[in-house]
This record gives structure tokens, C-alpha cells and sequence, in this order.
């Protein structure tokens, strides 16, 4: 059936093509009831990934390293004031009851050692708080800043902050409501306390907060995005059409598509988090295109004076062909994401094609039924904007020499300068600073300690080997590598214990603030430190039950990405070289997970983005049978990516996890402008037996001004993105607008370029031979 004959058909029965699109419609919807969402941060990394999985082995033996962390900070600037330590040690007290907690850790309840003759006494740093004088506390104070273990971790260095660390053992797969059960306790510790002491400012932060703080990250994005893109899009859309009608039938594909893809998200299991939750927001500008260039032809029609039915048909049968295939490229584009390492980039993948296919379904079905109920109007032929067309037309052939030379002069410059950009981010700043996390989060990092942390396991020789004085000293010298290295804020070593056991245990001496003589007196004063222990703040987070292994934890403040693994790299080929009585393994970790995942994301997309590209540019060529065009598509198709990521390379030059994915999904919307663009071109040539300037004036004239209308659209849509609260959302929708409106131009000033170059008429051909023979 052609394309004239099934709009005919829908149109002569509307009333069953509406029931049957409101019945697609509900079935779709009906998946909404079955949406997961996530607030795991870990959903960012595949079961494959080898940092993952490294750091899940290291887990099950040290327990999970999930935290909380509730930063204190009296507005006297003194945490060592009876007032703020009985908070301190109130909170610290309540957050054992934090659901799935498993040690809570804090300056009050640090676990000091003093020893009377050969009695080794362990016991809280601060206790009985009301019963010590001013000196005592003077103290204690003295202690806590000189001590590695709390020292630029638990306590700042002038003082003025103090930290209470909650360690969290979340379950396997916790569902969102155990995940707001250990939140929403803690904040109601920190509520409380704000009622009692307003004078002490409270912050939170921590691993298990920053995967929760996807969610607020969503709903931000949810409440902040979805109202500004409707009105942005609708705005624009009427701007365009002059239309209210049209823009109302506009407003009703969108909600169609956007909802329809939700509920089929639902459907297929697709769980939902941070990254996968901005598919709707991307669903609602794409779908814009197919109604906007149904709705352009639909007013040129009608503004030749056709009959609004019959324009409705002439505009689907010029534009079913290439709405088809743009929405199926842009589908190929979307599916390829699920090549990604990041698992969340293949669910927002499969969620946008099946909204852009929906979009398609009732773009074809749907929209030229709501459009014959409509009243709409013939406009007056525009002028100027015809005008416009036919200056852009007739500027690209006549300067088809200069612009091709600059073409390629920026496109040569752009693909040089896209080599200055580097696999390279800063974990911390994932969320933007309108996001609570991210504001106590710097709090923290500018006035206590870093968030980013390696976790290494330091293996001894045999079974009690961490005992022997030559592996203490070597961690040791390991440890004081690490504490001396450019953003390094502090270094949890298992010989810092050891070591303050040792002093405690000659009197306090500064001297003997070393590592025990024989491998028995370590043994020895390690045990007498357990057995005062009490319970829940035992050593099994930093040693082996077998005591063959102990781990390290570096922590940083404002280091990227890069850097923090070329750190990690550093430190192991140090041990390896210096170091022979330990066995340094590879460091773990968030922040070690999240400083390989733009690399791996990028390596991992070099399988899907190359083969979207074969197959986008395979049925292009199938589907307007023309390979020359086809193979020709290529050029304007991969230029946009080429310059925009050019153009970062100049003015940023760091990519994060969302470069490669986004570097896929321009290419994948950006073909759009070249297949309405060549599908109108040839049509001209074959249909109407234009000659190529013939032609090109004629896609000027027929697809002109709806390519520029949605770009506008387009570009404004994912602009918005810009507004995220998360950076992989705010790099994706800047640069696919930004490919964009470079796309646009190079279809309104190069395609023209091109064509009059590649697809010569055989007649100007053959004069050109002729004039030549002459000559």
C-alpha cells in the first residue's frame, strides 16, 4: 500500500484509528506500575568491569566499605568544647542504630591506648565528657591532632570540624524503601540535633548518600527540566507554525510517545537510575521532528491553496519515507549505547528508540487523523521565508568554491584539535551544585578531609606475616610514600596502629612511636589491643582473620580522575621496585572504579558507535538507492561530531563518561537533516526530472525551513539538558546541540557543496568534455 492510499485509509476511518491508538496507548501505560529505580551508585559499573569486581573481593573479606559521614562544625570554630564533644558523642551513640550499620566511628569514641607497667588500657578518647576539666580536654584535643588515624580524617587540622563516620553494610539488591530506611534515619539523627544546638552546622556525605542522591538528582531534574523543555518547545514550535492548532496536535504526539515509552520501560525490566531517568526528557524533544515536518508541508500545501485533506495526504507522502528512516537511524543511534561499560547508558539507549519509535507509530497513524479534526487554517505563503531559501540556495552554489576550501579547513582543525581532549573528570563534582550532596559534600572536602579514596590490600608472606617487622616497616614506608604524594589527605595503615600500641606501651615515649623489634612483641601488643576492644570496633575492617593481609585506604580531596589512577599505577610499581617484603595489589574503590569508567566507556563504545555507523549509512544507501549519496552521507553525518568535539578539546579538553555515548547519539540525530535533505533531492531528480541546482533549489524550498525549525527545536531541547543536576547529563545535552547547529549549517552551505560537485547532470558532464576537447 503506498503512502497515499494508507493516509487515505486512516483518515477515512478516524474514529477506529483513534481507538485503536488509545488502546496501543493503555497497554503501553499499563507497564508503569512495574518501574524500578535504583539509587545504587554501583549501577554506573557492568558485572564485567574489573575494578568492580575487584572491589567486591575485597569486601568479602574486609566487610562492605558503604558509609555515611556527618560532619560537625560549631559556628565558635572549636569542636573541643564540652558542648560540641556531647553532640559529637550523642550522634555517635544513636548511629549504631542505623539500620544495616556496622561501626561508627568518631573523634569521641576513638579507641586510645595508655598503659600502666606491662597493663595495656584501651578506651574512648573522649568519655564522661561533663567530668573532665579544661586541661583534659587540652588534652585529649593535643592527642587527636596528632594522631594519622584522625588527623585530616575525623578531625580537622585547625579543629574547627569533626567527623562521625557510619560504616553501612547495605544488602544485596536493597530495595529503594531500605535505601531511604538508613538515609532518612540519619537525617533525622542530624534534624534533631539542628533543633537542640542551632548554633552547630550539620552536613552530610558519604558513598551510601551520593547513590541516594541520584534520586533528588532525577526529581530536580523531573521538576526543573520537563516544565522549562515543554514550554521552550511548544514556544518555539508556534513561533514556527503560526499555528495553536498545530501546536496543540504537537503537544499531544509528545505525551503519546513520552508515555507510551515509559510504560513500555516498564514492560521489558528496564530499571531505572540517575542517567536512564533523563530518556523521557530526550523522548519529548525528539519527538517533536516528525510532527514538525508533517505540519510545515502540511501549511505549504495549504498555503498553495490544497484542500486540508488533501494536504495532510501529499504532506504523508512526501514525508513517510524519510520520517521512517530518520527514526529508525536515530534508533540504531540510541541502541548502539548498549556497547557501553556504563550499564545506565544502554537502558536510557533502549528507552529513547522505543519512544522515538512510538513517536514514528503516531507521527504516521495518529497525527493525520488529529490534524483532519482540527480546524486548521491556510496561512499566507511565506515569503521571506522562501526568500531566505532560495539566498541559502543560491549562496551555496555560487560560493561553492570558498565554502568548500573552509569546510575543509575547519573540519581538518577540528579533527586535530579533538585530540587535545583527554579521558579525564572529577568524580565529586558528578552533581551540580544545586544538589544538597554536592554543597556538604564541598563543605567537606574544603574544610575536614577528601571523599575520594584507593583501598589496597597489602599481603604478607604467610599466615600472621603482617606481624613481621620487615612487612610493618615496608607498609609503613608505603604508608608515608602515599601520605607524601600531591593531594593526599590522609593514610589509614594498619602500621599507625601498631606503632601508637608500641609507644603506649613504653610509657608514651616518642621513641618507641615505631615498629615493634620482633615479629612475637607485635603479635604480642596486638593482642592486648583486642582484647580491650570493644564490641563492633574490632580490627576486622583492617586485617585478615588469617593475618596475612591488611588493607590501606588513601584518601584525596580535589583530584581528577587521571590522576588519581596514574597515583594508583605509581604506588604498585613503588612497592614492586622498593618494596619486596609486601605484595601491593591493585587499588579498589569507588573513585578508583569511577577513574577507569571514561576510559572504558570510551574503549567499550569503539565496537557500538562504528557499527551504528555502518548500519545508519547501509540503509541509507538501501533506502534512497544511491551508493554514491549514500557513501556521500558519511561526510556531513560524522563532520558535526568531529568539530563540536574539536571545539571541546579547545575549551575544556576533560571527558567524562557520557563523551563516547554522546558522540553516538549526535551522529545518530544528526543524519536526520541529511536523509530529508537527499530524500527531497532525489525525488526532485527522479519524480520530477530536476537538474541538481533544479534539485537542490527545490529540498531548499520543501524541507528548508523545517530543518532549521527542528534544529531550533532540537538544539533548545537538549540545551536544556545544560540545566542537570548531573554532569554526564549536562556534557550530553551541550554537545549534541552544539552538533546540532553545526549540522544545520553544514546542510544549508555543504550538502549544497557537495552535490553540485559529486552528482553532476550527465549533460553539463558531457558540455564540460566537449568545451575541453575544443580547448
Amino acid at each position: 500500500m503506498s503512502p497515499r492510499n494508507f493516509t487515505e485509509w486512516l483518515l477515512a476511518h478516524r474514529i477506529l484509528v483513534l481507538l485503536a491508538s488509545f488502546i496501543v496507548l493503555i497497554s503501553c501505560v499499563a507497564g508503569v506500575q512495574r518501574l524500578d529505580f535504583s539509587a545504587d551508585y554501583r549501577v554506573l559499573f557492568s558485572d564485567k568491569n574489573p575494578q568492580l569486581k575487584a572491589f567486591e573481593e575485597m569486601e568479602e573479606i574486609y566487610g562492605k566499605r558503604d558509609n555515611l559521614m556527618i560532619a560537625v562544625a560549631p559556628d565558635d570554630g572549636n569542636v573541643f568544647t564540652k558542648e560540641t564533644l556531647k553532640v559529637i558523642a550523642s550522634i555517635t551513640e544513636k548511629a549504631w542504630e542505623t539500620p544495616y550499620s556496622v561501626r561508627v566511628d568518631s573523634v569521641t569514641n576513638f579507641q586510645h591506648t595508655t598503659a600502666s607497667e606491662d597493663d595495656l588500657t584501651v578506651a574512648s578518647l573522649f568519655e564522661n565528657i561533663d567530668a573532665l576539666s579544661t586541661q583534659d580536654i587540652e588534652e585529649r584535643r593535643k592527642i587527636s591532632i596528632a594522631e594519622p588515624l584522625l588527623y585530616n580524617r575525623m578531625i580537622s587540622e585547625t579543629g574547627h570540624v569533626a567527623a562521625i563516620n557510619i560504616m553501612i553494610n547495605t544488602p544485596e539488591n536493597a530495595t529503594l524503601e531500605q535505601q531511604f530506611e538508613i538515609v532518612n534515619y540519619v537525617r533525622d539523627l542530624i534534624t534533631e540535633a539542628e533543633a537542640n544546638t542551632p548554633n552547630i552546622k550539620y552536613y552530610l556525605t558519604g558513598e551510601t548518600l551520593m547513590g541516594f542522591s541520584a534520586i533528588e538528582a532525577a526529581m530536580y531534574d523531573g521538576k526543573t527540566l520537563f516544565p522549562i523543555m515543554y514550554v521552550l518547545i511548544l514556544l518555539i514550535t508556534y513561533l514556527f507554525l503560526r499555528s495553536a492548532w498545530g501546536v496543540f496536535s504537537v503537544l499531544v504526539i509528545i505525551i503519546l510517545s513520552t508515555a507510551a515509552a515509559i510504560g513500555l520501560t516498564g514492560w521489558v525490566g528496564i530499571q531505572l537510575s540517575t542517567l536512564s531517568a533523563m530518556a523521557p526528557v530526550i523522548i519529548l524533544t525528539l519527538a517533536v521532528a516528525d510532527s514538525v515536518h508533517i505540519l510545515v508541508t502540511v501549511f505549504q500545501e495549504m498555503s498553495e491553496g490544497t484542500g486540508k485533506r488533501e494536504a495532510i495526504v501529499r504532506s504523508m507522502e512526501v514525508n513517510h519515507q524519510p520520517i521512517f528512516l530518520t527514526s529508525i537511524t536515530t534508533a540504531i543511534g540510541f541502541i548502539s549505547l548498549n556497547s557501553s561499560d556504563v550499564p545506565p547508558f544502554g537502558d536510557m539507549g533502549n528507552i529513547v528508540a522505543m519512544g522515538v519509535l512510538m513517536a514514528w507509530f503516531y507521527s504516521i497513524v495518529t497525527l493525520p487523523v488529529i490534524l483532519d479534526y482540527l480546524p486548521l487554517k491556510a496561512r499566507e505563503r511565506s515569503v521571506h521565508s522562501e526568500a531566505l531559501m532560495n539566498r541559502l540556495a543560491d549562496y551555496s552554489l555560487k560560493r561553492r568554491n570558498e565554502l568548500g576550501v573552509a569546510f575543509s579547513l575547519i573540519l581538518v582543525f577540528g579533527a586535530y584539535c579533538s585530540t587535545l581532549n583527554q579521558f579525564n573528570d572529577l568524580f565529586p563534582e558528578m552533581y551540580g551544585e544545586q544538589i544538597t550532596f554536592r554543597q556538604h559534600t564541598d563543605f567537606v572536602r574544603e574544610n575536614l578531609t577528601g571523599v575520594m579514596q584507593i583501598h589496597h590490600a597489602i599481603r604478607a608472606k604467610e599466615a600472621n606475616g603482617v606481624y613481621e617487622p620487615e612487612y610493618l616497616r615496608q607498609l609503613d614506608r608505603l604508608t608515608a610514600w602515599y601520605g607524601d604524594q600531591t593531594g593526599v589527605t590522609h593514610v589509614e595503615s594498619y602500621s599507625s596502629t601498631i606503632k601508637r600500641i608500641n609507644k603506649s606501651l613504653h610509657a608514651d615515649q616518642n621513641l618507641y612511636y615505631r615498629i615493634p623489634d620482633t615479629r612475637e612483641e607485635a603479635a604480642q601488643y596486638q593482642f592486648l589491643f583486642e582484647l580491650s576492644l570493644p564490641y563492633g570496633l574490632d580490627m576486622d575492617n583492617i586485617l585478615t582473620s588469617e593475618r596475612d593481609e591488611s588493607r590501606l585506604t588513601v584518601t584525596m580531596g580535589n583530584v581528577e580522575s587521571r590522576d588519581l589512577v596514574i597515583l594508583e599505577a605509581r604506588a604498585r610499581t613503588y612497592a614492586e621496585k622498593y618494596l619486596p617484603d609486601i605484595q601491593l595489589m591493585e587499588g579498589v574503590g569507588a573513585s578508583v572504579m569511577m577513574g577507569h569508567a571514561a576510559r572504558r566507556n570510551g574503549e567499550s563504545m569503539m565496537l557500538g558507535a562504528p557499527l551504528a555507523v555502518m548500519i545508519i549509512s547501509l540503509i541509507v544507501i538501501i533506502s534512497l538507492k544511491s551508493f554514491k549519496l549514500g557513501v556521500l552521507s558519511l561526510l556531513p553525518n560524522l563532520a558535526p561530531g568531529i568539530i563540536a568535539f574539536g571545539l571541546w578539546g579547545v575549551l575544556d579538553g576533560k571527558l567524562g563518561i557520557a563523551a563516547a555515548p554522546t558522540a553516538t547519539i549526535a551522529f545518530g540525530i544528526v543524519v536526520d537533516n541529511t536523509i530529508h535533505f537527499f530524500s527531497k533531492y532525489l525525488r526532485a531528480k527522479r519524480v520530477n526530472g530536476y537538474s541538481t541546482e533544479e534539485a537542490i533549489h527545490y529540498s531548499f524550498h520543501r524541507v528548508g525551513t523545517a530543518l532549521g525549525t527542528t534544529t531550533t527545536i532540537l538544539a533548545s531541547g537538549f540545551l536544556v539538558l545544560a540545566l542537570s543536576a548531573m554532569a554526564p547529563n549536562l556534557f550530553m545535552g551541550l554537545m549534541t546541540a552544539i552538533s546540532l547547529v553545526i549540522s544545520l549549517g553544514i546542510t544549508y552551505f555543504i550538502l549544497p557543496t557537495l552535490l553540485s560537485y559529486i552528482d553532476k547532470d550527465v549533460e553539463t558532464e558531457q558540455v564540460s568534455k566537449e568545451l575541453k576537447k575544443v580547448a
